[in-house]
């Protein structure tokens, strides 16, 4: 169930994810040069569909983050959940970064708290 809609906490958790997307692209700019230069196949993903898309993605994370802020759950799953959503963010940022490393990355699953472990 969520709350009365507010302005302020919608815009502050949109900003949020999309303020640290277009860092990560001022840092990483150099990479869609490298991918201008890319000899590609004929039906390649063109460069310009990547900033839509993080941009499409960074702002639904950011409506998911403000549901979380919103939702009408106990202060201890929320703090819970809201961590998970901060690991997972950082995370993914730092796989931007890395992107060159043969190393495979794993997703957190498992943080926090069980819920029935939460007093209300």
């Amino acid at each position: 169930m969520i709350r009365a809609f507010n302005l302020k906490k919608f815009l502050s958790s949109v900003a949020y994810p999309v303020g640290g997307g277009v860092l990560s692209a001022i840092l990483t700019s150099g990479a869609m040069k490298s991918y201008a230069d890319m000899s590609k196949p004929p039906l390649s993903t063109p460069g310009w569909v990547f900033p839509v898309v993080w941009t499409i993605l960074y702002i639904l994370m950011g409506i998911s983050l403000y549901i979380i802020r919103e939702s009408a759950i106990s202060r201890c799953q929320k703090n819970d959940a809201i961590l998970k959503f901060v690991i997972q963010l950082k995370y993914a940022r730092a796989i931007r970064f890395r992107n060159r490393s043969k190393r495979n990355h794993t997703a957190f699953v498992g943080l926090g708290r069980n819920p029935s472990q939460c007093n209300s």
